[in-house]
């Protein structure tokens, strides 16, 4: 006779049978379990498996850390602990050199990029000047009057010799006395324009110009000593063959007005 219990066959003789028709005894390896014990027989592998897992990879942690932890099993709990032991070792070891090292190496970081910074300021001033120069040369070419004895260079050489210009936190072009203050607007008390200055220095300064005889200057009347007009400085060039507006004869100019043995 076949019994068939789950999935599970069993054979039983007739013998068997016959000799204990009460009870029957069923032998066989392994273990039997129903729906129910089977059910939770698995739940209670996972649960191991997750255990296992998890003290493993514990375990792993720890070590990579380098944290000394007591007994075989270790939990979370276990590795917070031993982290928390290291972290306050750690902080225990030349706190103060650690410290100086530290400060240190800021010092260095802030010195470096104080540097940086300066040269960065360094070449925005550069540049900042050579365009305000730019911008100076650029108006006094459109100020300075058409029929002029020299050329239109030299020109911008005396003038900038004999008036001073500066630039305003808007970068326009003011003009300054002799004391370096900006020139000021006696009606308005503003800055006065910087072209009002140039034709004043023209008007005063009439010897500058062509076709124009006398002015400022122009004169033996208005002589100081031994100066020589720009005329007569003209003149004295031509008589040494040194070409008008020839390099010779600019840096001759420029020499004798520093000495100031020519009158402009």
């Amino acid at each position: 006779m076949k019994i068939r219990i789950g999935n599970k066959t069993f054979e039983v003789s007739k013998e068997e049978l016959d000799g204990n028709p009460e009870e029957i005894t069923l032998e066989f390896e392994g273990t039997l379990r129903t729906q129910e014990e089977e059910a939770t027989f698995i739940e209670n592998h996972k649960k191991d498996a997750r255990t296992e897992g998890a003290e493993k990879a514990i375990r792993t942690k720890a070590d990579e850390l380098g944290l000394e932890i007591d007994g075989s099993k270790r939990n979370i709990d276990d590795v917070f602990k031993a982290y928390e032991r290291k972290i306050l070792a750690d902080a225990k070891i030349e706190p103060e050199e650690k410290l100086k090292k530290i400060t240190a190496t800021l010092e260095e970081k802030e010195t470096a990029l104080q540097n940086a910074l300066g040269k960065i300021n360094e070449k925005d001033n550069e540049f900042k000047t050579f365009k305000r120069g730019m911008k100076l040369d650029k108006f006094l070419e459109g100020a300075i009057p058409e029929k002029t004895l020299l050329p239109r260079e030299d020109m911008k050489l005396i003038i900038k010799n004999k008036l001073s210009f500066d630039f305003d936190d808007n970068d326009n072009i003011v003009p300054l006395d002799k004391d370096g203050n900006v020139l000021k607007d006696p009606t308005t008390a503003n800055a006065r324009n910087p072209k009002d200055v140039v034709d004043l220095f023209f008007k005063d300064n009439q010897n500058y110009l062509k076709g124009v005889e006398g002015g400022a200057g122009g004169s033996d009347s208005s002589r100081k000593g031994s100066k020589k007009t720009l005329d007569e400085f003209i003149e004295e060039q031509k008589a040494k063959d040194i070409s008008v507006n020839s390099a010779e004869f600019n840096t001759n100019l420029n020499e004798q007005i520093k000495q100031g043995l020519v009158e402009v």
